[in-house]
């Protein structure tokens, strides 16, 4: 029996960026048939595989929502596609690196370390996240790719940026205006300092959430964001609860060998 390989980006975070804009660009940002896209990338049907390498992938990073007979663009894509600066657009990208499910294990895994070699990658695809040895190459170098386009290596040290860095620069790149940049800064001081009296913070909305019985996580939002910088930090949240399942499947992983 051939063995199946676990769902991987087959296409590096670049081109299928290009591809979607392309795409709508040619059609609309509206319903987008599968015949459009199969003429689109000069197909003979849907069954080619240049047409399901890619509608997989732009699925995998969060780009398109797809159905039997329709595609369209997601919310994701959509910001992508219309950013308000250049930043902002930098904020998409380190979101979308981290939507496709084995690169939210892998960089959960390389967080805050070198990025080790291709060739180590692709082993540890195969031999930990189920991505098959004939595919295990082209992935590899594809996650690379990606990474560098999103800018999320360091290229000094050659590290991947871990999660607080990830979310420390997606917060400064919405940042519009100097005096909130400075407000942030100064409440976060304050949150580090005297988290007994967060509730009367004025820089700053609080909850706190119960987790467990003597477990709790405190959630604190400046005032001067506006809704669209509420958005943001949500999706930072749900990056960071992704990396933080993975850790948790790996540990298990490794508790059962």
């Amino acid at each position: 029996m051939t063995r199946r390989s676990s769902a991987y980006p087959r296409v590096d975070l670049k081109n299928i960026l290009l591809f979607v804009e392309k795409l709508t660009e040619k059609y609309s940002e509206g319903e987008i048939s599968q015949d459009e896209v199969v003429e689109f990338l000069g197909l003979k049907s849907k069954n080619s595989s240049g047409f399901g390498s890619k509608t997989s992938t732009a699925r995998q990073y969060g780009l398109i929502n797809y159905s039997n007979k329709t595609i369209t663009l997601t919310e994701s894509a959509i910001k992508y596609l219309h950013p308000i600066d250049e930043e902002d657009r930098k904020v998409q990208r380190i979101e979308l690196i981290n939507r496709p499910v084995l690169y939210s294990k892998l960089l959960q895994r390389f967080s805050g370390k070198v990025l080790p070699t291709p060739g180590v990658i692709s082993n540890l695809m195969v031999r930990d996240y189920g991505i098959i040895s004939s595919a295990s190459k082209k992935a590899a170098r594809i996650f690379i790719d990606s990474l560098k386009f999103a800018e999320v290596i360091d290229p000094d040290s050659g590290k991947v940026l871990d999660g607080s860095d990830m979310q420390k620069e997606d917060i400064e790149a919405v940042s519009e205006d100097k005096v909130v940049q400075e407000k942030r800064s100064v409440g976060k001081q304050n949150v580090l300092q005297n988290n007994d009296n967060l509730s009367n913070n004025e820089e700053y909305f609080v909850q706190t959430i119960n987790l467990m019985p003597g477990k709790t996580a405190t959630l604190s939002i400046p005032w001067a964001y506006d809704s669209e910088k509420v958005e943001v930090t949500m999706q930072i949240l749900e990056s960071i609860v992704n990396s933080a399942k993975a850790q948790f499947d790996d540990k298990k992983k490794l508790e059962r060998n």
